[in-house]
C-alpha cells in the first residue's frame, strides 16, 4: 500500500475533483497553486516532502488532516462505505504491513462514523507514505530524522478527534479568560491590581499535605496521582492559582525569549484534556437541566458543550453536543487512563438558593461524574467547606508558604534587610504572610511604622490606609486614565465597594449583573446622603472629617453628570481593577454581563468594610436630649438597618476585629510597675469600638434594645482581645448579651484590672452558658432559627447563621415519670406560627398534661404565650401531639386511645372522642377542628424504643434469655401489625382503610401525604415504599431504587418545609428528597450521603462514625448529624459542619494544691480556671480562655515560679500554654505538627527550670529561662513513646514496639538520659534502660498506681488490638499474714546492650512501667477493692490520698511511710463514702487536716480527712470571671447580686 494507491482510491470515488485539487486539498490548504510536479510525484510512487511529513506525524498536523477530509472531502463525496471497502482492500493485500497490523488498523475504524472513516484515510496516507518512503524496510520507529512511525503505538495513543476538538476548544475558551478585564488577565490578582512592575513577580510553588503526610508540591501531587482531589484550603492560599497553572502548563508555552510571556501551545496526545470550570456561574436554573435517565443535572457538561460550540449561551448547547459530551466522558479508555480532566474551582462561592439547593444539585452531578471511567476531577474549597461530594476523593490540604518562602519574596521586592528581620521577629505576622495573597498585598502597601499582624490589617493597609492604594496607582507612570476625581475615588472605595461587598455576601452570591450593580452603586450614594446629612462631622479623614464635603462628593457622583454610573463602573472595573467582568449567558439580556470581585475574599473584606463604615457613624450620632425621638427614627431607618440587624458569623466578627486592630487594644504589662493596663490606642481604628459602646449606652438610657449590635461589638472586642478585662461596660443593657466564659479582669503582681460595669442592666443570663444544662430531647428548625428542648423543659431559639441563643423559654416537665420517645416533644404548625411543646407534670393529684403553646411572629420571635392542659389525674400520659392541617386546632393522644381537639386562638375543646382500636404507637392528622381523622397505629411502643441505628436491640444478657423463649415462632421473623383508620370527629365509628406490617424492634415509617390525602410509608412484608391513597384506598410501590440501596427501612419520612410535595426520605447515612406533587411520577430529587459530611470533622478525630439525626426535618440545606458525643450541624450550602445545640458540660480537668502560696487551682475541661485562696477557701481569681474547639486534658504546676502548664487539645492538634499564675503573663510553649501527635505526659523538673513533653512520637525538653525547645529524642519507625517524666535531674522514656510483630526487633523498655553541655550546644546522652517488667496475676493486688489509670496502649496486634497496657506505679514491701509476694525482678542495661546488664530485685517505693494484660482499673468502679490506688501523690512531700472505688478515703501524710495493712484498714472506717452514694473524681490534701473534694464534674467539697465528715460546700460558678469588676450602681436581675459576690465581683 503505497501513498500512489491510497490517492488513486480517494480520486476513484470522487470524479468532480482534480488530482490537484486533491493534494492541496489534503496537503497544501493554505496554498493557492503550486509546480504541477508536485502532485505527479506523489502519484508515482513518490513520498511527500520531509516538512509536510513531519508535519503530518504531529498530533496537530494528523488532526488537521482528518478535519480537512472530514469537512472538504467526504462533503463532496458522501461514498463513505465505498472509500472504505476500497482502503480495506488496500490494507489487506499491502505487503510491508504484519497481518497484526492489517487487523489493528481495521477494527480501529467505525465504517458508519464519518469521522472514523476520516481518521482511517488518515491513517492510510501516513502508512502509504512510509511504506513509499522506505520501500522494503516496513514500519519502523520515527526517531526525528526520517519520520517514520511505530503504528501499534501510533494507534493506541491516537485520541479520538473529539478530544482534539475538546482540546482546542478549552485552549480557546483559556486564551479568552486572560484577556484585559477577564478574571484571569494575570495569574496574579495583586498584580492585576497594581501597576506593572510595582511588586516582584510572585513564583510560588504551592504545597499540600495528604492523608496527613509530609508537605509536597501540590502540582506534581496532581500529576502523579490517580484519584480524584479535592484540594481544601484557606482564602488566599494560591487554589486558584494551581488549577490555572494546570490549565497554563497544557495550554501555553512559557517563552524567555518574548518578554518571559507565555505563547500558545500545540496539542500532544498522551495527556489528559483539561476543563477549568468555575462553579460559582451555576445558576438556580440547574434545576431544569436535570436529566433523570442520568439522575443527574448537566451544569458542567453544558459548560463543555458551551465551550466546544464557542458562544456564551448554557442554554442554546445543542443536545448533540451535550450527548457527544457525556458519551466521551463515559467512554472507557483502552489504556485505562481518563482522558479528560475536570478542574472544578471554588465550590464554595456557589450561590445558594431558596429551596431546591443550588449547591446540592452541583454536588449531585459531580458525584455521577467521578463515576465516569474518562474522568478526573480535582475540585476546590474552603477548608471549612470541604466539599461533601468529594467523600471517596483524595484529600489535599493546602498549607501555604514556608518561612525561605517568604522571606526571599520579601528580599526581591526591594525590602529592606532590617524590615525583614523585624517581620520574620513577629510570629503572628509570618503565620498571616503564609497566604500568598497576603504576602504580596503586604508587599505592595507603602512603608508604615506598625507592622499589620492580621490578614483584616493587610488588607486595610492596602486598600484603605491613607488609601495607600490608590496612592500606588495614582502615583504609577504607566497607570490607565481614571475617569473620577481623588475625592471621588476615595468615595468609592470607602463607601459604594463596601455596599457592593455587602450586598453580595448578603445575598450569598459573588457576582452582580451589570443592571443590579447600577442599583447598588445608587443605593449607597443616596444612603450615605441621607445617613449623613443631619450630622455636624463624619468620621472619615479622606473626607477631612467635613460632613459638607462628603455629602458634596456624594452629589458629584448622584446622577448629576449623564454617564456618572459608567464612570463609576469604568474606576472599580477600569482603573483599579477590584471587579472583573464575567460574560454569562444565563437569564434575560440585562442579566449577561455580570461582575464579581477578582477574588471573594475582597468580596468579605468590601462587606466587612460597609459594616465597620457604619459603625464608625454612630460616633457623631448623639442620642442626647433624650426627649428626641428624631435622631433615634433616623437610626432606625438608616444606619440601625445595618448594624442592628443580624448577629455576625464568625468569620465576620474576626475579620472586623482584625481591621478595627483590637489586637493591639489587648491588656499589656507595665514591665516596670508590673500593673495591667489596656494600651493607649495610637490609631483612630482602635476607638471604633469604644465610641460604638458610647452610642449603645444612649440607646440604653433611653431603654432601646441594642439587641444585635452590642452582642457584635462585644464580640469583636473579644475575638481581638480574648477578653474584656479593663473595659468600660458601664451603662449598657445586657439583655440580649453573653458573658459566660469570658474574662472581664486579669489580676497581676501589682493590680486586677477588671471591667466596669457601673449603672449596666445585668441578667442572670448573661453570665450563664447558652447552651443547654441538661439533655436535647428534640429539635426543630424554622427558617433561620432552631429551637431545642431539654429533659427540664427549657427551650432555646438558635439563630443557625451565626449559632448565637436568641432567646430562651422555660416551659413544663416534657417527660413525665417515663416518656423516654427520641423525639415529638416540640412540634410547628403548618403555617410555621405556632410552637408546641408537650407537658406532662407530675403533681400531688396525678399527672397533668397538656402542651405549652407559643405564638411566633413573622420573624420567629415570642409574639404571645398559652397553654393547654388537662387537669392532673385523668391521664397517666400524653403520647403524642398533632396540629390540625388549617393550623386553626390542635390534637392530643392521651393514655393511647383518648383524642382531644382543641382551638388554637380559643383555647376550647372542639370535642374529645375514645379510639379503643389504637394500639402502641399513633399518628393522627385532620385538615382542621370539625372534619374526619386519619390515624396511622401500630403495635409497637414508641416509648422503649431506642434509635436502632445506634443500639442494640438487646442489651447484654437478653439476647440468652431469648434463646430460650418457646412461643412456636423459632424460626419465624416478628412483623408489627399497622393499621391506617378514617375516624369521624363526631361519633365513635371509625373504618379500616389499610393494613400493612412493620419491622420488629424499630418503628414503622409513615408520614402523612397531603398531595394524595393519603400516607407515605414502608411495608416491611413487601419489603417496598408505598403512596396509600385514603380516598381510593390504593397502595403504589415507589422508589424502588431506594429500598434496593438499603436493607432496612427508612428511619423516617419528612415534609418539605418550602416546598410543598416534596419529602425527605432519611436513613442514617443517606437522605433523599423526593418529589410527590405528581404521585403518579415520582421521582429522587436530591441525594444526601453522610460519607462526606465526615470528612468535615477534624483531622484525628477518631469518634464514632456520625449518622443523620433522622428524626429532625432538614430545613434550608442544613441537617443535623451526630456521634458518640456531639450533635453537629452540616449545612450542605456552605458545606460546614460545626457542633451546635449541644450540652454545655462543667467538667473538671484538674484539681492541683500549691502549698507555698495557700492556693487551690480547679482547672476545668472549658471553663477556664477557677482559683481559691486561705484558710477560708475564699475565691481568689478566675480565669477563661478563649480557645474554641479545644478541652484542657492535663496540666501541671511549678510551685516556686508559678507557671501552670496547660495541655489544650483538639481532634486534629494540641498545644501546651505556660500561664504564670501570679502576673497572668502566658505564652505557648509547644504546638504538635505530626499527624495524630498527641501530648503523652509533661511535667516540671525538680528546679523549675526545665519542662519536659513527652508525644508519641518525640520527647523535647523547654527551657523556660531561654524560651528553647530541645529535642531530646525520637521514636524509633517501629516503636512509640509511652510515658515520661524526670528521675532527680535524669529524664525518663517509656517505649513500646508499635506491633507485636516488631518486638523481635524493638524491645519495650523505659530509657534514661541525661543532660549535657558542649560548645555547639545541649545534647541528651543515653545512659541505660530497664526492660519493661509485666506484671503477673501475684503482684496485681500489690500494685500502687493512680486511680483512673487506664493504662497507656502497647503494642497492637495485627487486627490494631492492643494486647497490653503500660502504667507507671510502685510496691510497698511485702507483709506477712496480709499481702505476700516477692517482689518483681528488673533487667537493666547500661549505655548498650553490649556494656553489661544486670538482673535485680526493684526496690519498694522505687516507681517502674510495668507491662499488664489485664485492666487495674474500671472507668467508675473497682469492684476488686483489694488493689490500692491513688488519687493524689506528692513523691516531693509525700502527702497521699489512697481510695477504693471512688468513694472510701485514705488520707496518708508521707505515703513512703505507710504499708499495705494500713490503707485497707483505712479504707474499712469508709471515710468520706457517704453510705456507699459518694463518686470523687479529684482530692487534694489541704490545711489543718482538710481534704478539698471535687464531685459530680465541678462541685467541690471540704472534708475532714480523719472522720470524711463534711466541713463546707464551696459555692462558685464556672465560666464567671469578675474578680474585682465593678458593679455598683447596676441593676441586677434576681440572684445575680449575691453569684457575682461569690464570685469575686463588687457590687
Amino acid at each position: 500500500m503505497l501513498l500512489k494507491n491510497v490517492l488513486i482510491v480517494l480520486e476513484e470515488y470522487n470524479r468532480y475533483i482534480t488530482r490537484k485539487e486533491l493534494y492541496l486539498m489534503l496537503f497544501e490548504p493554505d496554498t493557492e497553486d503550486i509546480d504541477d510536479q508536485k502532485f505527479k510525484n506523489v502519484f508515482a510512487k513518490r513520498p511527500l516532502t520531509k516538512r509536510i511529513y513531519k508535519w503530518l506525524c504531529s498530533d496537530e498536523g494528523f488532526f488537521q488532516l482528518c478535519q480537512r477530509i472530514h469537512s472538504c472531502y467526504l462533503r463532496m463525496t458522501g461514498n463513505h462505505q465505498s472509500i472504505y471497502s476500497g482502503l480495506c482492500e488496500l490494507v489487506k493485500e499491502d505487503p510491508y504491513l504484519p497481518g497484526g497490523r492489517k487487523a489493528e488498523i481495521i477494527s480501529s475504524v467505525d465504517p458508519d462514523n464519518e469521522e472514523s472513516v476520516s481518521r482511517f484515510i488518515a491513517l492510510c496516507i501516513l502508512c502509504g507514505n512510509n511504506n513509499t518512503n522506505q520501500n522494503n524496510d516496513g514500519i519502523t520507529v520515527g526517531n526525528g530524522v526520517d519520520y517514520g512511525i511505530n503504528l501499534h503505538n501510533y494507534i493506541n495513543s491516537l485520541p479520538t478527534s473529539v478530544e482534539y476538538r475538546l482540546w482546542k476548544a478549552s485552549q480557546r475558551d483559556l486564551l479568552r479568560t486572560r484577556m484585559e478585564g477577564s478574571r484571569f488577565s494575570s495569574l496574579n490578582i495583586i498584580q492585576r491590581l497594581l501597576p506593572k512592575g510595582y511588586i516582584a513577580p510572585p513564583h510560588f510553588n504551592a504545597k499540600g499535605i495528604v492523608d496527613n503526610g509530609e508537605p509536597q508540591q501540590i502540582i506534581d501531587l496532581c500529576h502523579r496521582a490517580k484519584e480524584h482531589m479535592a484540594v481544601v484550603g484557606e482564602g488566599g492560599i494560591g487554589k486558584t492559582t494551581f488549577l490555572h497553572q494546570i490549565m497554563l502548563e497544557e495550554y501555553f508555552v512559557f517563552s524567555p525569549d518574548d518578554d518571559n510571556e507565555y505563547i500558545l501551545a500545540e496539542y500532544k496526545s498522551g495527556r489528559p484534556v483539561p476543563f477549568f470550570i468555575e462553579l460559582n456561574r451555576c445558576p438556580e436554573k440547574i434545576k431544569e437541566w436535570r436529566n433523570d435517565t442520568l439522575q443527574k443535572s448537566n451544569f458542567i457538561t453544558r459548560c463543555i458543550g458551551q465551550i466546544l460550540e464557542g458562544h456564551l449561551s448554557m442554554d442554546d448547547v445543542n443536545d448533540d453536543t451535550l450527548a457527544l459530551v457525556e458519551k466521551e466522558f463515559q467512554r472507557t479508555p483502552e489504556d485505562g487512563r481518563p482522558h479528560y480532566l475536570l478542574l472544578l474551582d471554588g465550590f464554595n462561592e456557589v450561590k445558594s438558593s431558596e429551596g431546591h439547593s443550588i449547591r446540592s444539585e452541583l454536588s449531585n452531578e459531580i458525584t455521577v461524574l467521578s463515576s465516569y471511567p474518562n474522568v478526573r476531577i480535582v475540585t476546590t474549597s474552603r477548608e471549612t467547606q470541604a466539599a461533601y461530594f468529594a467523600a471517596r476523593f483524595k484529600n489535599v490540604r493546602l498549607i501555604g508558604l514556608e518561612a525561605d518562602d517568604i522571606l526571599t519574596y520579601l528580599s526581591e521586592c526591594g525590602m529592606s534587610e532590617t524590615k525583614i528581620g523585624l517581620i520574620k521577629a513577629n510570629h503572628a505576622l509570618m503565620e498571616c504572610l503564609r497566604i500568598p495573597l497576603n504576602v504580596c498585598m503586604f508587599c505592595a502597601e507603602d512603608e508604615s511604622t506598625i507592622l499589620p499582624e492580621t490578614q483584616g490589617e493587610i488588607f486595610y493597609n492596602f486598600f484603605h490606609k491613607d488609601s495607600a492604594f490608590y496612592n500606588i496607582r495614582s502615583r504609577a507612570k504607566d497607570t490607565r486614565t481614571n475617569p473620577l476625581s481623588d475625592g471621588q475615588t476615595a468615595f468609592v472605595l470607602d463607601f459604594v465597594l463596601p455596599f457592593i461587598g455587602w450586598s453580595l455576601e448578603h445575598n450569598d452570591c459573588f457576582s452582580v449583573s451589570a443592571k443590579t450593580i447600577d442599583s447598588v452603586i445608587c443605593d449607597s450614594i443616596r444612603f450615605v446622603e441621607t445617613a449623613c446629612q443631619s450630622l455636624d462631622a463624619v468620621p472619615y479623614e479622606d473626607f477631612g472629617y467635613e460632613t459638607s464635603v462628603l455629602l458634596e462628593t456624594a452629589r458629584t457622583l448622584y446622577m448629576r453628570e449623564k454617564n456618572i454610573k459608567r464612570s463609576i463602573i469604568d474606576c472599580i472595573y477600569g482603573y483599579l481593577g477590584i471587579l472583573y467582568l464575567q460574560q454569562s449567558d444565563i437569564g434575560n439580556f440585562a442579566e449577561r454581563n455580570r461582575y464579581a470581585f477578582c477574588h471573594h475574599q475582597f468580596r468579605d473584606y468590601f462587606s466587612a468594610m460597609w459594616d465597620i463604615q457604619m459603625l464608625s457613624l454612630l460616633s457623631c450620632i448623639s442620642m442626647y436630649p433624650h426627649t428626641d425621638t428624631s435622631l433615634l427614627n433616623r437610626y432606625n431607618d438608616s444606619i440601625g438597618k445595618y448594624v442592628n440587624r443580624f448577629f455576625w458569623s464568625r468569620s465576620k466578627t474576626e475579620l472586623i476585629s482584625q481591621v478595627l486592630m483590637e489586637h493591639r487594644n489587648r491588656p499589656e504589662m507595665d514591665g516596670r510597675t508590673g500593673r495591667w493596663r489596656l494600651p493607649k490606642p495610637i490609631l483612630d481604628e482602635q476607638m471604633v469600638l469604644k465610641k460604638a459602646l458610647d452610642f449603645c449606652r444612649g440607646l440604653a438610657r433611653i431603654n432601646t434594645d441594642s439587641h444585635f449590635l452590642l452582642q457584635n461589638i462585644l464580640s469583636a472586642i473579644v475575638a481581638g482581645r480574648d477578653e474584656l478585662s479593663g473595659e468600660g461596660l458601664c451603662d449598657l443593657d445586657f439583655r440580649s448579651c453573653n458573658l459566660f466564659q469570658i474574662s472581664c479582669s486579669r489580676t497581676g503582681i501589682a493590680n486586677t484590672l477588671a471591667a466596669d460595669f457601673r449603672g449596666s442592666y445585668l441578667y442572670e443570663k448573661c453570665f450563664e452558658p447558652e447552651g443547654h444544662q441538661d439533655e436535647v430531647i428534640d429539635f426543630l428548625y424554622r427558617a433561620h432559627f432552631c429551637y431545642t428542648i431539654d429533659r427540664v423543659g427549657c427551650i432555646k431559639c438558635w439563630d443557625v447563621h451565626s449559632g448565637k441563643m436568641e432567646y430562651s423559654l422555660q416551659s413544663d416537665d416534657p417527660i413525665g415519670l417515663y416518656d423516654y420517645a427520641a423525639f415529638g416533644f416540640l412540634k410547628l404548625s403548618a403555617d410555621r406560627r405556632w410552637l408546641a411543646a408537650k407537658i406532662q407534670n407530675s403533681t400531688q393529684e396525678g399527672i397533668e398534661v397538656g402542651v405549652n403553646l407559643v405564638k411566633l411572629d413573622t420573624q420567629g420571635y415570642v409574639s404571645v404565650r398559652h397553654k393547654i392542659t388537662i387537669p392532673a389525674g385523668i391521664h397517666k400520659t400524653l403520647d403524642s401531639f398533632f396540629f390540625t392541617g388549617d393550623s386553626e386546632g390542635i390534637l392530643l393522644l392521651c393514655d393511647k386511645t383518648v383524642v382531644y381537639c382543641y382551638d388554637l386562638n380559643e383555647r376550647t375543646l372542639c370535642y374529645k372522642r375514645e379510639c379503643h382500636m389504637f394500639v402502641q404507637g399513633t399518628i393522627l392528622y385532620a385538615p382542621n377542628t370539625h372534619s374526619a381523622i386519619l390515624a396511622f397505629t401500630g403495635d409497637y411502643d414508641p416509648l422503649e424504643w431506642e434509635d436502632w441505628y445506634t443500639e442494640n436491640y438487646l442489651e447484654n444478657g437478653e439476647e440468652e434469655d431469648a434463646e430460650y423463649e418457646d412461643d412456636g415462632m423459632e424460626n419465624e421473623e416478628v412483623i408489627i401489625p399497622c393499621y391506617i383508620y378514617e375516624l369521624p370527629y363526631d361519633s365513635d365509628d371509625y373504618k379500616e382503610l389499610y393494613y400493612f406490617a412493620g419491622m420488629d424492634g424499630i418503628s414503622p415509617t409513615v408520614e402523612y401525604i397531603s398531595e394524595i390525602n393519603g400516607f407515605l410509608l414502608f411495608h416491611y412484608s413487601k419489603m417496598q415504599m408505598e403512596l396509600f391513597a385514603c380516598d381510593g384506598r390504593e397502595a403504589v410501590p415507589v422508589f424502588p431504587e431506594i429500598v434496593e440501596s438499603s436493607d432496612m427501612p427508612p428511619a423516617h419520612f419528612h415534609p418539605h418545609a418550602s416546598h410543598p410535595g416534596e419529602y425527605f426520605i432519611m436513613y442514617p447515612g443517606t437522605c433523599y428528597l423526593v418529589d410527590l406533587s405528581h404521585p403518579d411520577n415520582p421521582e429522587v430529587v436530591m441525594k444526601y450521603f453522610i460519607d462526606g459530611v465526615a470528612k468535615l470533622l477534624p483531622e484525628g478525630d477518631t469518634s464514632d462514625e456520625l449518622y443523620f439525626k433522622t428524626s429532625v426535618a432538614p430545613v434550608n440545606g442544613r441537617f443535623l448529624v451526630t456521634n458518640d458525643r456531639f450533635v453537629y450541624e452540616w449545612d450542605s450550602e456552605d458545606d460546614s459542619l460545626l457542633p451546635r445545640y449541644n450540652v454545655a458540660y462543667y467538667e473538671v480537668a484538674d484539681l492541683i494544691s500549691d502549698r507555698q502560696q495557700g492556693e487551690v487551682i480547679l482547672v476545668h475541661q472549658n471553663n477556664g480556671l477557677t482559683i481559691f485562696e486561705g484558710a477560708e477557701f475564699k475565691l481568689k481569681d478566675a480565669v477563661t480562655f478563649h480557645e474554641e474547639g479545644y478541652n484542657v486534658t492535663g496540666s501541671c504546676l511549678e510551685p516556686k515560679s508559678q507557671n501552670l502548664a496547660l495541655t489544650f487539645t483538639r481532634p486534629d492538634h494540641e498545644k501546651i500554654l505556660l500561664l504564670n499564675l501570679a502576673s497572668k503573663e502566658q505564652k505557648y510553649c509547644f504546638s504538635t505538627r505530626l499527624p495524630n501527635e498527641t501530648v503523652i505526659d509533661s511535667c516540671y523538673s525538680e528546679t523549675g527550670e526545665y519542662f519536659l513533653i513527652v508525644t508519641q512520637y518525640k520527647c523535647y525538653e523547654y527551657e523556660l529561662s531561654s524560651d528553647l525547645l530541645l529535642l531530646v529524642q525520637s521514636a524509633g519507625k517501629r516503636e512509640r513513646y509511652v510515658g515520661g517524666n524526670y528521675c532527680e535531674d535524669n529524664i525518663e522514656i517509656a517505649i513500646v514496639p508499635n506491633k507485636i510483630s516488631d518486638e523481635n526487633s524493638v524491645v519495650a523498655r523505659c530509657e534514661c538520659y541525661s543532660r549535657k553541655e558542649h560548645k555547639d550546644g545541649r545534647y541528651y546522652s543515653l545512659k541505660g534502660y530497664y526492660i519493661l517488667p509485666e506484671l503477673s496475676d501475684d503482684l496485681y493486688q500489690g500494685f500502687v498506681y493512680p486511680c483512673f489509670d487506664f493504662g497507656v496502649q502497647g503494642s497492637v496486634d495485627e487486627n490494631g488490638m492492643q494486647s497490653y497496657w503500660v502504667t507507671r506505679g510502685f510496691f510497698y514491701p511485702p507483709e506477712e499474714g496480709v499481702l505476700e509476694f516477692n517482689l518483681p525482678e528488673i533487667t537493666c542495661y547500661t549505655s548498650t546492650r553490649k556494656h553489661g546488664c544486670r538482673k535485680h530485685e526493684i526496690e519498694p517505693l522505687q516507681m517502674i512501667y510495668f507491662r499488664h494484660t489485664h485492666v487495674l482499673n474500671y472507668r467508675y468502679k473497682q469492684y476488686n477493692g483489694s488493689n490500692v490506688s491513688y488519687i493524689y501523690l506528692d513523691e516531693g512531700t509525700g502527702q497521699a490520698v489512697f481510695i477504693e472505688n471512688t468513694q472510701n478515703i485514705f488520707y496518708c501524710p508521707d505515703y513512703r511511710k505507710t504499708s499495705y495493712r494500713e490503707i485497707w484498714n483505712g479504707y474499712k472506717k469508709k471515710t468520706g463514702s457517704y453510705n456507699g452514694k459518694a463518686s470523687w473524681l479529684f482530692i487534694i490534701p489541704w490545711s489543718e487536716n482538710r481534704l478539698v473534694c471535687c464531685y459530680e464534674g465541678f462541685l467541690l467539697a471540704i472534708l475532714d480527712a480523719e472522720t470524711g465528715e463534711e466541713l463546707q460546700l464551696i459555692d462558685y460558678t464556672p465560666g464567671m470571671a469578675v474578680v474585682g469588676c465593678d458593679f455598683r450602681k447596676a441593676i441586677l436581675e434576681g440572684e445575680l447580686r449575691e453569684e457575682l459576690l461569690r464570685n469575686g465581683g463588687r457590687v
